[in-house]
């Protein structure tokens, strides 16, 4: 068992430094997401039940709610307004500095839900931005309405103007993505695209991953044919376009 740590702990440490120098050579700048994508004391309750137990071992974590027409009740930490939700983002932003050096100035709500009660902590938090404003539901299940990349409730609300997901369960191919790139740019607004870090980490699909980076590729040969004054910017930096 401590041989198996201390390998862990190394390979840690490893992809750590990778993370940096990723961040200090500008290929990717990290953002929060949150603590967990689940409400874990609802799934932790459903675990330890008997039909949790037998669903976990052939292999659902979350069990009936992967089936159709079964609400997810596991899923938006973010969504109930409690202390332990409050102690979650004060451990998940420090989590955060503690691996990447820098505090986040945005959070990506789980699942697009977020009950606006918390706002309040979130700011408490060094968080200045909320991502994906145009896709948010609130508490009720209600579309969560904010005028896009201005300041509201003491937070800026960044859209995501674009999508690529292609896998044939969403459909959110290359072309598709060009298109609504395109329609930002006619409207005058920054393109920000809407894409999962699963759809390139490849470690358990790799077909799959290497299909993604396939259709990236098309996207950023599509965006210097078209517009080949574009500029690739971080959350960071588009916060501080706001801010002027």
């Amino acid at each position: 068992v401590v041989k198996g740590l201390d390998n862990y702990l190394k390979e840690h440490k490893k992809l750590k430094n990778l993370y940096i120098e990723g961040i200090m050579k500008k290929y990717i700048s990290p953002q929060l997401h949150g603590y967990a994508h689940y409400d874990l004391k609802k799934l932790n309750r459903f675990f330890k039940s008997k039909e949790g137990q037998h669903l976990f071992n052939a292999g659902f974590l979350t069990g009936k709610s992967t089936l159709k027409n079964i609400k997810d009740n596991f899923r938006g930490e973010l969504i109930d307004l409690k202390d332990e939700t409050l102690d979650q983002i004060k451990l998940a932003v420090k989590e955060f500095f503690n691996i990447f050096g820098y505090f986040s100035k945005s959070i990506i709500p789980p699942y697009f839900e977020i009950n606006l009660e918390i706002l309040d902590s979130l700011k408490d938090n060094h968080i200045i931005a909320i991502q994906a404003s145009n896709r948010l539901l609130n508490n009720h299940y209600q579309r969560v309405k904010r005028i896009y990349f201005r300041k509201y409730n003491g937070l800026y609300w960044i859209p995501r103007t674009a999508r690529l997901d292609p896998h044939p369960d969403y459909g959110y191919y290359a072309d598709s993505c060009l298109k609504d790139i395109k329609y930002a740019f006619e409207c005058k607004m920054p393109a920000v695209i809407d894409f999962h870090r699963v759809n390139i980490s490849g470690r358990y699909n790799p077909e799959y991953r290497n299909k993604t980076l396939n259709e990236l590729k098309e996207v950023f040969e599509g965006i210097k044919n078209n517009w080949p004054d574009a500029k690739f910017i971080s959350t960071q930096d588009l916060i501080k376009l706001c801010q002027i």
